[in-house]
């Protein structure tokens, strides 16, 4: 079960609130309601962040669960780097 907390944060222009809960209740949760914005293990193992502005989202993680994604033929994935544009035009495949 989700745990809405009263934990709440800014950045940037979005205001975001804290939910704890099994991943695994969030992937099942999603097709019902708002997905994650941002989201996390306790571990810190790796990082999800999608911006409600954005068709797509971005992963931080180690190299091996990077290459593990972009590897996977049944998610449309790429490799990014900070200099990369992060808006419609920086998308050169779904023009």
């Amino acid at each position: 079960m989700l745990e809405k907390q009263t934990t709440s944060f800014q950045l940037y222009d979005r205001s975001y609130y804290l939910v704890k809960g099994d991943i695994r209740t969030v992937i099942a949760d999603i097709s019902s309601s708002i997905p994650p914005a941002i989201w996390w293990p306790q571990d810190r193992a790796w990082c999800v962040a999608t911006d409600v502005d954005m068709l797509w989202s971005y992963v931080g993680a180690e190299k091996n669960c990077i290459d593990e994604i972009l590897m996977d033929k049944s998610l449309e994935a790429w490799f990014a780097t900070l200099d990369d544009r992060a808006d419609v035009d920086g998308d050169e495949i779904n023009i």
